[in-house]
């Protein structure tokens, strides 16, 4: 798939993984247990180990089940170190508005300045918000009931959370179809975060927050 495959509304697109696959507790394995290959680096239990728990989407967007059998330890550490923890800065204000947990707890937001501090609350599904006054990254307007934040994002480098995207597209992609993307492969493992495409072309990505109902019937959105 190219870039402007993207734009092409024509084009259908198979579901590999259905809905649901971020919640509970038993673990949901993909590949097989036995002969075990990194589908990354390409090493075997000849050369690497395999230990850990290797999740095929991160821990951060709320996933624990969905994990795999084909990502070594030595790059289950590169990937969690780098592109993960950029994935997770970006996206931290997001979780604690669709109160996703992170392993076992929900983030809390903070502001640079510590002026604003957000909290989600899931028993009892609310959003708890502290602002110490004339904070202007706060505003409520009170004619149309709603609420907006200018939030501060953690220091991130973009192509590395772009990475993020991709490593979950590979971590999830049949094995048949690995052999088209040993060069994104190559690309992903590296440890500078060059920009993959030429002429440091803009990529547009399109997503969306989808969050539960609170109290009052009213969604919170962010973008």
């Amino acid at each position: 798939m190219t870039v402007n495959d993207l734009q092409n509304p024509k084009i259908e697109y198979v579901c590999l993984m259905g809905d649901g696959i971020v919640h509970g507790t038993k673990g949901n394995y993909l590949g097989n247990v036995k002969n075990k290959k990194c589908r990354f680096c390409g090493k075997d239990e000849s050369a690497t180990a395999f230990r850990k728990i290797a999740h095929a989407f991160p821990q951060s967007i709320g996933n624990n089940p969905l994990r795999t059998n084909y990502e070594c330890d030595e790059c289950n550490k590169f990937f969690g170190d780098t592109i993960e923890d950029h994935f997770a800065k970006y996206f931290l204000h997001l979780n604690v508005l669709g109160f996703v947990k992170r392993q076992s707890n929900i983030p809390v937001y903070k502001s640079r300045d510590n002026s604003i501090r957000i909290e989600a609350e899931a028993t009892e599904n609310t959003i708890n918000v502290q602002c110490t006054a004339n904070v202007t990254a706060f505003v409520y307007d009170d004619a149309t009931q709603t609420i907006k934040i200018n939030f501060d994002v953690q220091p991130y480098i973009p192509i590395a959370v772009f990475k993020c995207f991709v490593k979950m597209a590979l971590s999830i992609m049949p094995e048949e179809n690995l052999i088209d993307y040993a060069d994104t492969v190559s690309w992903l493992i590296e440890s500078s975060h060059r920009d993959f495409y030429p002429n440091n072309r803009a990529l547009t990505i399109k997503l969306a927050l989808l969050t539960q109902p609170h109290k009052n019937g009213t969604i919170i959105y962010g973008l």
